[in-house]
């Protein structure tokens, strides 16, 4: 019966080990999946992108993972621009800042999409934001900002 109880424990030790180790790599893909969206984006696959930011963000282990997926699908509805894509970027900005309230990455891109509705003020307060927080982004939503001011 000993053996029986030790065999027993050593095969739950193992299996423990192997989801331990499965969870980890999905923190790892979430980062990839968030990537690989914004390339099918930008090529244009648009339902490619959306399964593959829905990916990241199921795959997200941490408030900030789920946050920046979330901040990919703002990306997302920027590029495709279909009817009531404003409305759309807003709602994944509001999910992300549930997420992190203090992600540059959430405020840079919804200045960007202010700024493509043509929503200056919006997008100045955003980008402002962006410069408050002294994270990532600062230089760029700097550039923005001086366009913003000074249109060409």
């Amino acid at each position: 019966k000993l053996e029986m109880v030790e065999r027993r424990w050593a095969t739950t030790r193992k299996h423990k080990g192997r989801r331990r180790r499965r969870n980890r790599k999905n923190r790892r893909y979430s980062a990839a999946h968030r990537g690989l969206g914004l390339v099918y984006g930008k090529e244009n696959e648009f339902q490619m992108a959306l399964h593959a930011m829905g990916k990241a963000k199921d795959d997200a282990s941490s408030g900030e993972q789920k946050a920046l997926a979330y901040v990919g699908f703002m990306q997302i509805y920027t590029l495709r621009k279909n009817s009531g894509w404003l409305e759309q970027v807003e709602a994944r900005y509001k999910d992300a800042l549930r997420w992190k309230t203090d992600i540059p990455e959430a405020y840079f891109y919804m200045g960007m999409a202010y700024k493509n509705a043509d929503r200056i003020a919006d997008a100045e307060q955003s980008f402002n934001q962006v410069i408050k927080l002294n994270g990532n982004l600062v230089i760029e939503a700097k550039k923005e900002l001086t366009a913003l001011k000074n249109p060409k």
